[in-house]
């Protein structure tokens, strides 16, 4: 399971902002954010044994990102990498363009089940795959998604993230980012418990944590925040675009 928090025009001047925790295999904790693609040039984490991500924005300023989630039935003995799905996507210039190529691609039967948001600032969509693909609209406001549906209220971190997040309460922007990391480092002693959101098990756990901010009206705003590692232990560092990375060729 990981988790992503979605604030869809929600800050002042910085309509997406994404905060997303990966939770893996300890022998899989992913490679930092680097260009992944060169035509279109996109830019996230990168999964050194399939070579697919989990969090990435491509140079037309549409974020893709991942979470497991169970399938109804069995998959099929053998899957494709969701995390290449995750980068197929962000080849892809829109959320309405990755309708169009995950509608053919789930007919191939070939994953796991997920859930993935991709969204520019001004269209954005979820896409959940248990067996059957749906897609959702993903207007103003706060979505916190884990293995289930966005904001879906019977998950215990899900409700942890409403609770410890006022999208109500004016603050400036680097005190929204603090108040991120805060939640993504939190496991309030019990770093196994329901509501961990910082989740340390014997195997598997929180191996990294990013938070990707892009401003409205000027992209060398763009922000790329990300820990190598446990945020409960690791500091968060900023990620360098490579120049000249926004928008197109």
């Amino acid at each position: 399971m990981c988790l992503l928090i979605v604030l869809r025009d929600v800050i002042p001047d910085w309509p997406l902002v994404i905060a997303a925790n990966r939770e893996e295999h300890y022998d899989r904790p992913g490679e930092t954010p680097r260009l992944l693609w060169e035509t279109p040039r996109i830019f996230g984490g990168r999964d050194p044994r399939a070579g697919g991500t989990w969090l990435a924005v491509n140079q037309w300023g549409m974020v893709c990102a991942l979470t497991n989630r169970p399938r109804k039935e069995p998959p099929p003995a053998e899957v494709r990498s969701r995390g290449l799905l995750c980068l197929d996507a962000a080849k892809q210039r829109s959320p309405i363009a990755v309708a169009d190529m995950i509608g053919r691609e789930m007919e191939r039967n070939l994953y796991s089940g997920f859930n993935l948001v991709c969204s520019t600032q001004g269209d954005g969509r979820c896409f959940y795959f248990d067996g059957h693909l749906r897609e959702k609209p993903l207007g103003r406001g706060l979505f916190v998604i884990t293995i289930g549906d966005a904001n879906d209220p019977s998950l215990a971190k899900v409700r942890r993230v409403h609770e410890m997040l006022d999208v109500t309460r004016t603050r400036p922007f680097t005190q929204w980012i603090e108040q991120l990391e805060a939640i993504c480092r939190y496991h309030a002693g019990d770093p196994n418990g329901c509501d961990a959101l910082c989740l340390h098990d014997e195997t598997s756990g929180t191996v990294s944590s990013s938070i990707l901010a892009l401003h409205g009206a000027d992209p060398h705003l763009h922000t790329f925040r990300h820990c190598q590692g446990r945020p409960c232990e690791y500091d968060y560092v900023k990620v360098l675009w490579p120049a000249g990375f926004f928008g197109t060729p």
